[in-house]
């Protein structure tokens, strides 16, 4: 129930946040703060988790309910000729007379009709340990879906950080390009007044409008990317598909992630929902072994009926009966053992899972630690890259205006630079993206976590 009272804490902060300031188009400004906050409030699976947790703590008050006296009201009619009903049934009402002990009236009497009014009472004082290990099994049960609710919550904020990225990295992938096509413009100017003059051939001005194309048709296809994105994002935010917005973040990586492997493996065996889940159903197992084999004790339960008799309504008969019950199955055929050793058998294949389920985390775990190291340390030799492919563009450009090297050579360099821009852009959003998917495989992932780059 913690992580219930954790989703309702982000719905209401979510609540109390101010609007948001909109950008210079209109568009909504959104951080990647507020992505996260709305998915853990506004996404569907967090309705059906909350749901699914509603439906747990029911079963646990149904479980309870095996403790409390039972009362029950209940209304019956009959019509009878058989005469020892027959006879019964007058004597319940109460209207026996001497007239009725004659052998004729006896063995061949008229029908008579009567309503039977029950008030029952049935008060199971124990019932071999059922109910108690019933109860054990629905609050077990209840642990596990509160796990799984704190699963599904940590994968709509991680699906909403990821939709972020995402986005802002096609929005850097968009200003790249404009970048390039405002350079590919002011070489092809260059070119075509060094054409102009006689200095280069024809060939050289067309291959640079060629470039220019090229970089016109992929900035179509990254505008596009972009509308998929935020489409995308809507989506994990649990947001109105076409709601527009401007991202207030920037596409940047500013912490490594700290601790050893170790530490990390370690944090996800302790963590990890899943695993936790699975635990709580092991418990869960164990109570229904021990039900099971409960089931061979004695029972003891209290009893107690108040009838009304009646043919007409207008005369009753009316009685009780109250006592108590011992109930022991000495011999079921073999049910019980059988109901025993199959509880058995269910719990050694959630242990089989639990250690297969632990194996894999260890496999995510190193995954995504070795990817966010990786993805570190290529970000500043991609922003070296990203200096050189300038550097070395700028000289070529500079040979190219006094004829030493040629147009191929110059849009080769101005390519490199392109490119040297995407793996930088790229690094940083594999980088964050590792980040998501360790935080993620660790069972760690929060709000507060997501908060660093």
């Amino acid at each position: 129930m913690r992580h219930r009272r954790l989703l309702f804490y982000l719905i209401f902060c979510a609540a109390l946040l101010p609007a948001p300031p909109a950008g210079a188009d209109g568009a909504i400004l959104l951080t990647r703060a507020e992505a996260v906050a709305s998915a853990a409030s506004h996404h569907p699976r967090m309705e059906a988790a909350a749901s699914r947790q509603d439906a747990a703590a029911q079963q646990i008050r149904q479980a309870r309910s095996g403790f409390m006296p039972h009362l029950s009201v209940s209304e019956r009619f009959a019509s009878t000729n058989n005469p020892m009903w027959a006879f019964g049934t007058r004597l319940n009402q109460e209207r026996i007379t001497m007239l009725d002990f004659d052998p004729d009236r006896l063995n061949d009497p008229d029908p008579i009709e009567n309503f039977t009014t029950t008030v029952s009472v049935r008060w199971p004082l124990y019932d071999s340990g059922q109910t108690l290990h019933g109860l054990r099994q629905a609050r077990q049960g209840a642990a596990a879906v509160d796990q799984r609710a704190r699963q599904s919550l940590q994968n709509a904020m991680a699906d909403a950080a990821r939709a972020y990225d995402g986005w802002l990295l096609a929005q850097k992938r968009l200003e790249t390009i404009d970048q390039a096509l405002a350079l590919t413009q002011a070489h092809e100017k260059m070119i075509d007044e060094r054409y102009r003059a006689g200095f280069v051939v024809k060939s050289d001005l067309l291959r640079a409008r060629l470039r220019r194309s090229e970089l016109e048709q992929q900035r179509l296809t990254a505008q596009s990317a972009i509308a998929i994105a935020i489409a995308r994002l809507n989506a994990a935010m649990g947001r109105d598909p076409s709601a527009t917005w401007t991202p207030a973040d920037g596409l940047t990586a500013t912490e490594e992630p700290p601790g050893t492997l170790a530490d990390w493996e370690a944090k996800a065996q302790d963590h990890r929902p899943e695993l936790a889940e699975l635990g709580h159903h092991q418990a869960a197992a164990q109570s229904e072994i021990d039900k099971h084999r409960a089931a061979r004790l004695p029972g003891l339960s209290l009893f107690g009926d108040y009838e009304i008799h009646t043919e007409a309504f207008d005369d009753t008969g009316n009685n009780y009966t109250v006592g108590a019950m011992i109930q022991w199955e000495l011999f079921t055929g073999g049910r019980q053992t059988a109901r025993t050793e199959a509880a058995r058998a269910a719990l050694r294949e959630l242990e089989a899972r639990r250690r297969e389920l632990a194996a894999g985390i260890v496999v995510q775990t190193r995954e995504a630690f070795l990817s966010a190291e990786s993805a570190w340390h290529r970000i500043p030799l991609a922003a070296a890259g990203v200096t050189q492919a300038d550097e070395t563009l700028r000289i070529v450009a500079d040979r190219y205006r006094n004829g030493l090297v040629t147009v191929v050579d110059l849009l080769e360099a101005q390519s490199t630079a392109e490119k040297a821009r995407f793996d930088h852009l790229q690094a940083i959003y594999d980088y964050r993206l590792a980040r998501v998917q360790l935080l993620l495989a660790t069972g760690v992932l929060d709000a507060e976590a997501l908060a660093a780059p």
